[in-house]
């Protein structure tokens, strides 16, 4: 008799409070992967254990915080300086004009 069991890992991520020592998460951002303006919220990713699809209760690898568009949970990267004057949504690349409103950085 044969028997297999298969074994994996799955990525999850979780809301998390503001860190401390850490800025406020962005309140208007653009996300670059789902393309909405959304609210940024700390995030804290990890890996989850798991037994022929089944996920056990075990964690582990888990990540730095790190800020996620609220709408897909996707991590935003780096956010400085590059905040629209006018409507105040913030962007994770350089342009010179905002993508939201049209206004000059």
């Amino acid at each position: 008799m044969v028997c297999c069991i298969l074994c994996g890992a799955r990525s999850e991520s979780k809301r998390i409070g503001k860190p401390e020592g850490f800025p406020d998460a962005p309140e208007k951002i653009l996300c670059p992967r789902c393309g909405t303006i959304a609210e940024g919220e700390y995030r804290k990713a990890y890996d989850r254990f798991c037994v022929c699809i089944i996920p056990c209760c075990c964690k582990c690898n888990k990540t730095e915080p790190f800020v996620a568009c609220s709408n897909c949970h996707e991590p935003i990267g780096v956010i400085t300086g590059n905040k629209c004057r006018q409507c105040s949504v913030a962007t994770s690349f350089r342009s010179q004009n905002c993508p939201n409103c049209g206004a000059r950085k």
